[in-house]
Formats: structure tokens, sequence, C-alpha cells
């Protein structure tokens, strides 16, 4: 067929041509699986003394962020920075190293103490209420 398009593996599922608005599909952000394998560590972060959410990692191949129910500008300034965080660290470190490095979060935000929690839902009732 003339019209049938090819994929060149640059996203699963979508054409490396351009989409209806024509925009063309470059890349695909580096992600953590949000499905840990075992327990997790977890920690809040931190805007001076306003917790704007959590991030954890079971250290082997998932990590995620967790914002605050609250929302509102700092919220999502603060997990625009976080999702940069992440993907920097699945290209360059990996999981294990995403709690590892509390400088990496500041000057802008502060990472609280690291603990161990089952899940990261206990951790977010935990650490969030």
């Amino acid at each position: 067929m003339a019209d049938e398009k090819k994929t060149d593996g640059t996203l699963e599922g979508r054409y490396a041509s351009e989409d209806e608005g024509g925009l063309v599909l470059v890349g695909q952000a580096e992600v953590f699986s949000p499905d840990p394998s075992g327990p997790v560590k977890a920690a809040t972060v931190s805007e001076g003394s306003k917790v704007l959410g959590l991030v954890w990692t079971d250290e082997k191949k998932a990590a995620g962020w967790q914002p605050t129910s609250v929302g509102g500008r700092d919220v999502a300034t603060a997990s625009t920075y976080i999702w940069q965080v992440l993907q920097a660290y699945k290209r360059d470190g990996g999981a294990k190293s995403v709690l590892s490095h509390p400088d990496v979060y500041g000057p802008a935000y502060q990472l609280g103490e690291v603990k161990q929690y089952k899940t990261p839902a206990e951790a977010a009732k935990a650490l969030l209420g």
C-alpha cells in the first residue's frame, strides 16, 4: 500500500514521521519502572519548611516521585525538577543512586531523612499524611 507508514523504532508503536499536528517524534523520556521489586526507600522533598512530595526507590529498577495532594505552583515546579533528576539518574546511575546524593536536589530543595517502607503507597501515607 502506498499510504502505509513505516516505523523506524524511534518510539515503540509510533511513527517517526510527522503526526497530524505536524510534530516529529524523535525520542522518549527515560523513566524508571513504577513497580518496585521489594521494599522501597523514600525521603521527602521540601522547600524550606514546606513538604512538596517524596522520592522513592527500590534501589534495583524502580523509582518515582509522589507529589503532595495539595498541589499548587510550588509542587508543579518541584515536580518538573524532580522529573528531570529522575531522568538523569535513569541514564547515569540507576535506581540505587536516586537517594544517595541529597545535594542533587539542592539548593532549591532539601531531601529529608531516608527511611525504608514496604511499598511506595506506605511511604506516601507515612510521609505525606
